[in-house]
């Protein structure tokens, strides 16, 4: 019988685990939940008007990278308790997401997306 002890990386942010150190060391400067993170879509630029203030459905508005609003709908959200009512959290829909992710990539950074 053989036996081997690995080292696991965590993320100090979410459960997200990893056996690389250089790949989790990416996924937490990336991560929606940690608040210093470094978006690899925009370098970083911010949300225009705070999520409690904004229409819903949630999408983004003029300009703001759709990677930086989820994050920031994920560190809101973190706010409530698991006892908070569900209706208090603010959701931003996978399609919605998707749709402005593409519009990022192909007018604001005229990248072409992948068509499947």
């Amino acid at each position: 019988m053989r036996s081997r002890k690995v080292t696991r990386y965590y993320c100090d942010h979410c459960s997200r685990g990893s056996f690389q150190k250089p790949a989790m060391a990416r996924h937490e400067a990336a991560c929606y939940r940690n608040a210093n993170r470094s978006c690899h879509r925009c370098d970083g630029k911010t949300v225009k008007k705070p999520i409690a203030e904004r229409e819903k459905p949630i999408k983004t508005m003029a300009g703001e990278c759709p990677d930086c609003l989820m994050a920031a709908v994920v560190r809101y959200n973190m706010a409530f308790d698991d006892a908070d009512p569900w209706e208090m959290r603010v959701w931003y829909e996978k399609e919605q997401y998707k749709e402005d992710g593409r519009h990022w990539d192909l007018v604001l950074r005229g990248v072409p997306t992948r068509i499947f």
